[in-house]
C-alpha cells in the first residue's frame, strides 16, 4: 500500500508543477489590426497628399503603383495560428 500512495503523491505533484502557459501573440502585437500606428493614420494620409508625402516621401500615385508591382512578391499567406501583415503594411513599414 505504501508504493502505490507514494506514486499516488506524485502523480498529484506533477500535475501542481504545470508550467506557466505560454502566449503566442502578445496582446499588444494581437490588437494591431484596430489600433496599430498604420490603422489609425493610413486613412488621414490617403486624404491628405501633403501629409502622405511627408510621411513616405513619395505620392499616393506612386506608392499604389509601387504596391500592384510588389504586391505577389511581398505577400505571404495567413496561417490558423497567426494574420499576416498586409501587403500595403509591408510596403509602409520598407518606406518608411
Amino acid at each position: 500500500m505504501g508504493d502505490s500512495a507514494a506514486r499516488q503523491n506524485s502523480t498529484t505533484r506533477r500535475r501542481r508543477r504545470r508550467r506557466r502557459q505560454r502566449v503566442w501573440m502578445h496582446p499588444i502585437t494581437a490588437e494591431r489590426l484596430e489600433s496599430g500606428q498604420f490603422y489609425t493614420i493610413m486613412s488621414e494620409l490617403k486624404e491628405d497628399d501633403s501629409k502622405f508625402f511627408n510621411y513616405f516621401r513619395t505620392s499616393h500615385k506612386s506608392f499604389e503603383y509601387l504596391l500592384n508591382l510588389l504586391k505577389m512578391n511581398i505577400e505571404k499567406v495567413d496561417m490558423k495560428m497567426r494574420r499576416i501583415i498586409p501587403a500595403e503594411e509591408r510596403l509602409a513599414i520598407q518606406l518608411r
